[in-house]
This record gives C-alpha cells, sequence and structure tokens, in this order.
C-alpha cells in the first residue's frame, strides 16, 4: 500500500469518526468553494506567473472554533521562465489534492474584530495544519513531453506537513469567506518532471523535495451561524409612586358564534351492477334533513336524520338491456342536495354458477357438428357476454336424441361442445376458461317419442364454472 492510499484510508476513518459525534448540538458543518493561485519551489524556479487554483471543503466544526474536514483542489505548476528557450529548463505541471486538515480559528475578544452594526460583524484569524495526497503530471519541458529514461516515475505522492493561516469574515446573512495561504511539502523530489541530480549546473534550483505555495480566497454556503448585532437595552424607568389603582373593567362576553349550517352528501353518484344488492351514501351535516326517491327498482333507508348519517340503498336486478339511473334528494334547512344510483344493464346471456343454462337456437346440421346461421347469431351474444364479464368460466355439454347407435350419439355430442368451443375462441375467448364434455342421449330433458320431444334433447348446455 503506497503513501497516497494510506492517507486516503485514515481521512476516511477519522471522517466516520466526526460523522459519529456530528448529532451533538455543539458540532455544526460548512461547505466552502476556494480559489486563487499556486507557487511552485521545486529543482526548476517558479517564474512568479499567477496560475488558477480551485477547490472546495467540506468542515466540521465544534462550536465554530475547532474544524476538522476535507479539502480537495486542482492546479497548475510553472517553473523556468515563461518563454521556454533551449538553454533553460523550465516545466508545467497539472496536480490534483486530497488533504485532511484541522483548523483553529479562536473566539477570544484579543484576536477578534467585532463591528456588530456593519455587514462584516466579525473579522477572526485562524491557522489550520494537516497532511493529504496529490496525484501530478509533469507533462512539457522546453515545449517537449517529458521522458524518463533512468528513472521510474511515480505520479502520486503523499503531502506533509501541510500548514497555513488566515482570516475569516463573518457577515451579518451567516454567509461568511476567508483570505488564506497554504504551504504544501512534497514527500517527492520530481514534482517538476526532475530531481537535483538532473538539473544542468546552469539552473540555481533548492535541494531536496519540492514544495509549492497556493494564495487563496474561499466562500462558505453551507450552514455558518449569523451574528447577531448588539441590542442595547436600555435602563428602566424609576417607578412612580401608586397613588390610586382604577378597578378592571368586567370583559365583555365573547359574540355568540355564527351557526352556518352545513349538508354535504357523498359520493355525487353510485354506480351498481345488474344483479340485485345494496349501496351506500355519507352525509355530513350539522341539521336535521330528509330524504326523497320516486324509483320503484330500489328504496332508501333512513328517511330522515340529524347531523351525520348514512343511506343505504337496496336496489333490485336490472331486467332491461339498457343501464338506468334514479335519483336521491336530500335537504334541509334550504339546502338540497341530489345524488344519483346509476345501475348497469343486464347482459343479453347471463350465466350463473353451477346452473345449467340451454340456449335456445345453438343448433347444428343434421347429423354434423356444423353450426346453423341461426346458432352462430346466438353464440355471438355468448361472446360479447364473456368479454363484458372477464371472470367468468364455462363447461359446455353436448347432447343428442336417441336417433341413432350410443356410441355415434356420444362421439356427435362430444363433436358438437367442441365447435361451439372453437367459435367462442375464433371470436376472442381464451381456450383456457372453456372446457367440453359430451353425453351422447344419456341425460334427456324431453321423450325421444316425438319429433319435438328429440329436437328439444338435440342442444348445447353452458354450466359456470368459476
Amino acid at each position: 500500500m503506497n503513501g497516497f492510499q494510506r492517507t486516503l484510508g485514515l481521512f476516511l476513518f477519522m471522517l466516520l469518526f466526526v460523522s459519529l459525534c456530528f448529532s451533538a448540538e455543539d458540532f455544526n458543518r460548512t461547505l466552502t468553494v476556494r480559489v486563487g493561485r499556486t507557487d511552485a519551489d521545486c529543482d526548476i524556479e517558479s517564474p512568479g506567473k499567477t496560475l488558477l487554483m480551485f477547490g472546495g471543503s467540506y468542515e466540521f466544526w465544534y462550536k465554530d472554533v475547532v474544524s476538522l474536514g476535507p479539502y480537495v483542489y486542482f492546479s497548475q505548476l510553472h517553473g523556468g521562465p515563461l518563454h521556454h528557450t533551449s538553454s533553460t529548463p523550465n516545466f508545467r505541471a497539472y496536480i490534483a489534492g486530497l488533504d485532511l486538515k484541522a483548523r483553529f480559528r479562536p473566539n477570544w475578544k484579543y484576536t477578534n474584530i467585532e463591528m456588530p452594526d456593519f455587514f462584516i460583524a466579525r473579522i477572526a484569524p485562524y491557522v489550520n495544519v494537516g497532511f493529504g495526497g496529490i496525484a501530478f503530471d509533469p507533462l512539457r519541458r522546453n515545449g517537449n513531453p517529458i521522458r524518463y529514461a533512468n528513472h521510474k516515475y511515480d505520479r502520486k505522492a503523499g503531502s506533509a506537513p501541510v500548514w497555513g493561516a488566515g482570516i475569516t469574515l463573518f457577515s451579518r446573512m451567516g454567509v461568511t469567506g476567508d483570505i488564506g495561504m497554504e504551504f504544501h511539502s512534497v514527500n517527492s523530489d520530481y514534482l517538476d518532471g526532475t530531481d537535483d541530480a538532473r538539473v544542468p549546473t546552469t539552473i540555481e534550483g533548492k535541494k531536496g523535495n519540492d514544495e509549492f505555495y497556493t494564495y487563496y480566497l474561499a466562500l462558505t454556503i453551507g450552514s455558518a451561524k449569523p451574528v447577531t448585532p448588539a441590542v442595547e437595552v436600555p435602563p428602566e424607568p424609576e417607578p412612580e409612586p401608586i397613588i390610586y389603582i382604577e378597578p378592571e373593567p368586567e370583559p365583555e362576553p365573547e359574540p355568540e358564534p355564527i351557526f352556518i349550517p352545513e349538508l354535504y352528501v357523498t359520493p355525487s353518484v353510485q354506480n351498481v351492477p345488474y344483479s340485485e344488492g345494496t349501496t351506500t351514501f355519507d352525509v355530513k351535516s350539522n341539521i336535521n334533513w330528509v330524504m326523497a326517491e320516486t324509483e320503484n327498482w330500489f328504496s332508501v333507508t333512513p328517511v330522515s336524520g340529524s347531523n351525520n348519517g348514512q343511506l343505504i340503498v337496496t336496489y333490485v336486478e336490472n331486467p332491461n338491456t339498457a343501464p338506468r339511473t334514479g335519483q336521491i334528494t336530500v335537504s334541509g334547512s334550504d339546502i338540497v342536495r341530489n345524488v344519483s344510483v346509476v345501475q348497469q344493464a343486464r347482459p343479453e346471456i347471463v350465466f350463473k354458477k353451477d346452473v345449467s343454462l340451454q340456449i335456445e337456437g345453438v343448433n347444428f346440421k343434421t347429423n354434423s357438428a356444423e353450426l346453423t346461421a341461426g346458432a352462430v347469431v346466438i353464440l355471438d351474444k355468448v361472446v360479447r357476454t364473456l368479454k363484458e364479464f372477464p371472470e367468468v368460466t364455462l363447461m359446455i355439454e353436448g347432447h343428442t336424441d336417441s336417433d341413432g347407435s350410443d356410441a355415434s350419439n356420444l362421439d356427435l355430442s362430444k363433436r358438437r361442445s367442441q365447435s361451439v368451443k372453437n367459435y367462442l375462441v375464433k371470436n376472442g375467448i381464451a381456450a383456457e376458461r372453456m372446457e367440453t364434455s359430451g353425453y351422447g342421449e344419456s341425460r334427456p330433458v324431453a321423450p325421444n317419442t316425438t319429433p319435438a320431444g328429440k329436437a328439444k334433447n338435440r342442444r348445447i348446455e353452458f354450466i359456470r364454472t368459476d
């Protein structure tokens, strides 16, 4: 594990420790952005060119005096003359760094300048110290890429110590700004792409590890606490001598609250199925009310009430193939509310559970399983009903009269029930919703001694099974 990884691991451990303590009320946190410049102090001397540095920090404060947090920054270093020549080396390097630093900002009256009546209400000095790591990349020297013929170059290094100082400006709005500088000592002599042994004798550079300085302005956009201006409390006046105290007048009685009648019936419409059943409406009221309805296919109770209540509507089965609507009126104290009951239309064909339904008109050609034109019309009604009620499943039973042998009649009844199922599947009904069976001539519903009786026995029956 290299130095940079050890630095990062220690930073994460300390950040976790501070986070666990953050719930204490004396703790605070701030988020800060920074801009400034960076100067290199390497084997190749800096020309004094201003290079942009930008970064930020996230600090955990204890009573706004001591903080601990990570600092991240990005910058560029430059060394040598601004305009390179073949005889005078220079370099340009990009750096990215991560530091963990502690900051001490005393709140002593002898070190702070207090100006509570101004926008900048307080000026306080601070110092910080810490350590970190950087990743760097020297790119060019004298306009050419840097190459290392005899040295394996490491582009990461530790940075210790890191120290600095500055002042913080506190505004009355809670926003703070920093003005400061920092010094970074890098445990590498290759920040400029060379060490002191590789620098030509014509260059007067430093010996030992490389260093750099940053000068910055910072703005805090986190939860800094605003500075409250001092408030002068005037002295209390001398009490006047008490001569006579007037008795307090009797308080006037509070006016009676104005009564506003209310009457609401919800919902405004109840949709109910075609079969018989019950539904309800809720009455919210602070008055007496009465109910009125004129329909003969449902009844409502109660017919009157006081304050909140509930109307229970009992309705009968709809015998029509069209929906129907009934109205209920609730009134009281000049307030009238109308609500409606809308009942669905009765389907063309009604399947009842475990009840055999024989539909007139489902006929076949003589001694055949082929449906007649009249049977198709009837089965189209079955299709519409099954699509309207997708929960319904059916058993389709086929029956014949006594003409022919038992075996041929049994086979014919099975083929006819399967023919009905095939037609329903062809028109959009899922096959798994239907089963088929055939009973031949074994279950007559009329004597087979007359043509009319035989016609009744040649039939298809539907039994609801869901």
